[in-house]
């Protein structure tokens, strides 16, 4: 099997910063897509595939020259995030796609297609739906594909048998995120991405999953159980950025980064320690 595997951050006529739990659009800021580029790693160190990001919003790719890069890489398995706002155009953009790679087998996941499989697997085409947290699910579905074995062993996705939505499992959460490998930060393009008010070049890192709070208006990132990267890990990461990207400053995008005030103090001292010449910024 052609163990190649695309992650896509899918085209649209807005600058839009996907997220799992939230997207924005703006003309002055972009995020890098963190959430595709941790899958990107998952099949690159756990599966030893060659992956490729094709980051649309980035490289200001339209649906058809999205669809040429796409041929050019010739993947076996293309994995994509959902919008919030921008999901109806996410829907159609994958169905379109699907219309021209119909030997490819394309994998969503998000807020959206999590709570509404059988809707966005339906209006989509696409192959399998993530149910929840992606990388450990993903891991499990890519092992089956790539062995060719059944696939009703996977827990944690959705797919259309005979036109009916066969779910198998729950979204699950990952414990330990220190377990999966960094996000393939080497994928993205170079100095695409900020926001105002920060110095350019521009990093992002997600070091806590979850919210323990009961806001109505939010949509908490998988949960209100926290998960969280230890201080080393954070600290690499932070390496990473600045060795593969330059980066002059980093946004800290967790729900809540000050939650555990200890942990905030660790990091300050080890930044300071690592002389890790960053501004950074953080969500409280």
């Amino acid at each position: 099997m052609n163990k190649k595997v695309l992650v896509l951050n899918l085209p649209n006529r807005e600058q839009i910063t996907r997220r799992y739990m939230c997207s924005y659009t703006s003309p002055e800021s972009l995020m890098p897509p963190l959430e595709l580029i941790s899958c990107g790693a998952v099949a690159r160190e756990w599966h030893k595939a060659e992956v490729k990001l094709i980051d649309s919003i980035a490289e200001k790719l339209s649906v058809a020259d999205t669809l040429i890069e796409i041929k050019s890489f010739n993947p076996e398995i293309i994995v994509a995030l959902t919008g919030f706002e921008c999901f109806e155009d996410d829907m159609n953009t994958v169905s379109e796609l699907m219309q021209h790679l119909s030997e490819n087998t394309f994998v969503l996941f998000g807020h959206y297609a999590t709570h509404f499989p059988e809707e966005t697997l339906l209006h989509s085409k696409a192959d399998f739906v993530i149910l929840g947290e992606p990388e450990l699910v993903l891991n499990n579905l890519l092992q089956n594909l790539f062995t060719q074995k059944n696939i009703q062993s996977v827990t944690g996705i959705a797919y259309l048998q005979n036109g009916k939505m066969v779910r198998q499992g729950e979204a699950g959460r990952i414990k330990d995120p220190n377990e999966l490998p960094v996000p393939a930060y080497d994928l993205l393009p170079l100095h695409k991405y900020g926001e105002p008010l920060m110095a350019h070049p521009y990093g992002m890192i997600q070091t806590v999953r979850g919210c323990p709070y009961q806001c109505n208006y939010c949509v908490k990132s998988y949960g209100t159980k926290l998960s969280q990267l230890n201080t080393d890990r954070v600290i690499h990461e932070m390496k990473q950025w600045v060795e593969l990207q330059g980066v002059k400053s980093i946004r800290f995008i967790d729900d809540t980064f000050t939650l555990n005030k200890q942990r905030v103090i660790e990091l300050c001292k080890a930044i300071i320690e690592n002389e890790i010449k960053v501004e950074w910024a953080c969500l409280s």
